[in-house]
């Protein structure tokens, strides 16, 4: 069994000296290493945007379905240009295969609210327990995003096939 962590670090240079690199180029690597080793603490760099950044996170590889699962919690620092920045329960499954990649995301909150999002050939399906999400998300569906996939609503028999992956672990 393969166990790996991501975004586990603790300290703003180790984040600036490791995880940053892998996600901006050079140019703007230098940017950010001259100006904000203070700033990772309070403002966050355009550049980081990205639609989940995910902190404290462990992956195992499950043979069966050819794919790395989280175990555990873990923590959200952003979505698109909202801190979060909690701990939250859910699923992140990340399947390779050989003509495409299947990323799925399950996020559920304390209360009981949750979102889920699956990412497979250009499609972005989303769905939510928030009424008003879903709504904005049916307005948005079939258009193609600025990364280039396409929005569609999920289909509720797809998380409840999730949720019961889940509790077979």
């Amino acid at each position: 069994m393969y166990y790996y962590t991501f975004f586990s670090y603790t300290t703003s240079q180790e984040i600036l000296n490791i995880s940053i690199p892998e996600l901006v180029d050079d140019k703007v690597l230098k940017k950010i290493s001259d100006e904000a080793s203070d700033e990772l603490n309070g403002k966050l760099i355009n550049n980081l945007f990205k639609m989940f950044f995910i902190t404290d996170i462990n992956f195992k590889w499950n043979q069966p379905t050819r794919s790395f699962i989280n175990q555990g919690d873990f923590g959200v620092r952003s979505i698109d240009k909202y801190l979060i920045e909690r701990n939250l329960q859910g699923r992140i499954e990340i399947k390779k295969g050989r003509t495409t990649d299947e990323i799925v995301i399950y996020l559920q909150q304390n209360n009981g609210s949750w979102y889920y999002f699956k990412y497979l050939k250009g499609n972005m399906n989303v769905l939510s327990s928030d009424i008003v999400f879903n709504e904005a998300i049916k307005k948005s569906a079939g258009k193609v995003s600025g990364d280039g996939y396409t929005l569609r609503q999920a289909s509720i028999s797809d998380r409840n096939k999730l949720l019961r992956a889940m509790r077979i672990k």
